[in-house]
């Protein structure tokens, strides 16, 4: 998932993985794993969506999704 993430990141900038700020510096990567893993163990639905720099990151149990634009999920204080 974590590669994923970063491989639809290098591709929507157009740049190598490699070039890529670390993950770990915008959120918690084995946090994401371990909730999606729990999620999937409990047989729960979560969805998780974030931002970073221009782009929304959505991930599901079974899709990651990474587009420009604003995200699909108002958050705390949004009034949407």
């Amino acid at each position: 998932m974590v590669h994923t993430i970063l491989r639809s990141l290098a591709a929507l900038k157009n740049v190598p993985v490699a070039e890529l700020d670390p993950l770990y510096d915008r959120l918690e990567p084995d946090a994401l794993v371990s909730l999606m893993a729990h999620a999937k163990d409990a047989e729960s639905t979560v969805n998780v969506e974030f931002t970073i720099d221009e782009f929304t990151v959505v991930v599901t149990h079974d899709t990651v999704y990474v587009h420009t634009g604003e995200p699909t999920v108002a958050t705390i204080g949004d009034r949407r």
